[in-house]
């Protein structure tokens, strides 16, 4: 996959967008304004956990501000990935009262961020997976009708699950 990456979208190499890395657990936060970074140092915050007990080989791949310029507003933040499953993530740093229009703005990256992959890369063989991360303080796993049915719609039109969280979880 890391291949394939780097053929179709160049930036990539010339960013030093793509990060491999075998460890048991690792953070992703998102800098305002700029672009999604591994953490490095106490001082930055967690926005979405990466655990690998297993720690076997995982991607981590900034996407908005790195593979594409930052601030169009089109494209999800980043991704992670291992030799199974691919995983775009949005994070949306909100308070409750900017829920709902948050969601409807991350699965919009999040669907065309996934259909130009699509479009550049055979993602056949990989578990796909999108993430929404709606408020890093506090994850608000909310069910109701309305959002299993955008989950339904969005395995529908892209064959991609949609999650919602901070953590994801390789085994």
């Amino acid at each position: 996959m890391k291949e394939q990456l780097l053929i179709a979208f160049p930036a990539c190499e010339k960013g030093k967008c793509l990060e491999t890395l075998v460890r048991a657990k690792f953070d992703i936060f998102d800098k305002e304004g700029e672009r999604c970074y591994v953490r490095k140092s106490g001082d930055e915050p967690i926005h979405f956990a990466i655990e690998n007990p297993n720690q076997k080989e995982v991607n981590f791949l900034a996407i908005d501000g790195c593979l594409f310029g930052s601030g169009d507003g089109k494209r999800c933040d980043c991704a992670v990935f291992d030799d199974k499953t691919f995983c775009w993530i949005e994070i949306k740093d909100t308070n409750p009262k900017q829920r709902s229009g948050n969601r409807k703005t991350a699965i919009g990256q999040l669907k065309a961020t996934i259909s130009l992959f699509k479009s550049k890369v055979d993602m056949s063989s990989y578990q796909l997976e999108a993430h929404m991360c709606l408020g890093v303080r506090k994850v608000y796993p909310a069910v109701s009708a309305q959002n299993q049915s955008a989950v339904k719609e969005f395995f529908d039109e892209l064959k991609t699950d949609l999650l919602e969280g901070n953590q994801k979880t390789f085994s």
